[in-house]
């Protein structure tokens, strides 16, 4: 064996044994649901070893990353570290089959008569867009998204048949003028990886119209039974998931920031889907609800007995 194949040997080793911290965890947040900082410890890795922890909130339930690397890491983890761990966003060509699912379900949960516009926020490649451009009912619609990763110039417009579809390289919080001419809003996988999610929600509230609905699909601990049982802390626990939702969690940090839950299904390997329309805050959403913490631990144990 070459030196250079033995150092990658020991380095590998030592990184399980050890674990490794690409970025230093210099934050300490409250919760983002009910603002406690009254947490109990429930992971002490993540996924590829990384030495990271997560807490449970004891108030409310809310599982999330603490202490946590800054928001200037974190900028610098999803430009250079998140595209060698789980690859480089390219432009889609066709539409993918989860956009066609999502698009059918949009189709069958909502009078789509009421909508102008989609608009794909964390966009990918535009995989999904294509989808919703290519399903009855849908393709009427005025279609965009952003993703500060998007593959392409700051501004680009695809095309699928006949539909335009416009995208843009930016945040959704760089686009409160694009906004407006859109009521229909899709966050597939974006609000697990929000450091502030409860800053998101209020303000696309504040930057879009009364009646605008919007899609979420992200984690719920709930269906631990539909997990993939690669384990808590080298499979499900992800720096890139700084939050892991139950239903509960979820549909409450939604409504306390003015987003009501109308509709809800399970999504493949363990996901939610919940589709909430533009309404007042509630804050009385945002109390905390003791009781949901145990239930929270018996979920998380309920995974781990099988899957480690």
């Amino acid at each position: 064996m070459n030196a250079a194949a033995l150092r990658f040997r020991l380095g590998t080793a030592r990184r399980l044994l050890l674990g490794w911290k690409p970025y230093p965890d210099t934050v300490w947040p409250a919760c983002a649901l009910c603002g406690s900082e009254d947490r109990l410890l429930v992971g002490r890795r993540v996924a590829f070893d990384m030495r990271y922890r997560n807490v449970v909130c004891r108030a409310c339930g809310l599982v999330y990353l603490c202490p946590r690397p800054d928001e200037r890491a974190f900028a610098d983890f999803y430009d250079r570290l998140y595209p060698k761990l789980y690859g480089k966003t390219r432009q889609d060509e066709v539409g993918s089959d989860r956009g066609t699912a999502v698009a059918e379900f949009l189709r069958q949960s909502l009078d789509l008569s009421k909508h102008a516009g989609l608009f794909d926020v964390g966009c990918g490649g535009g995989g999904l867009l294509r989808a919703v451009a290519r399903t009855p009912g849908l393709a009427s619609l005025r279609l965009g998204g952003c993703d500060p990763g998007w593959p392409g110039g700051e501004r680009a417009v695809l095309h699928e048949g006949a539909v335009r579809i416009e995208v843009f390289r930016a945040e959704v919080e760089e686009l409160p003028g694009v906004l407006g001419s859109y009521s229909l809003f899709v966050l597939y996988d974006v609000i697990e990886h929000l450091l502030a999610p409860q800053q998101f929600l209020t303000t696309l509230h504040g930057t879009t119209s009364p009646g605008s609905v919007i899609f979420v699909s992200t984690n719920a601990l709930d269906n631990w039974g539909e997990i993939p049982a690669g384990g808590w802390e080298r499979y499900y626990l992800r720096l890139a998931h700084t939050y892991t939702f139950t239903k509960r969690t979820l549909a409450a940090l939604l409504r306390g920031h003015g987003w009501r839950p109308i509709a809800s299904t399970d999504a493949p390997k363990g996901d939610q889907w919940v589709l909430a329309e533009r309404t007042e805050p509630d804050p009385a959403a945002l109390r905390p609800a003791l009781e949901h913490y145990r239930d929270v631990l018996a979920m998380i144990e309920s995974y781990r007995s099988p899957a480690g």
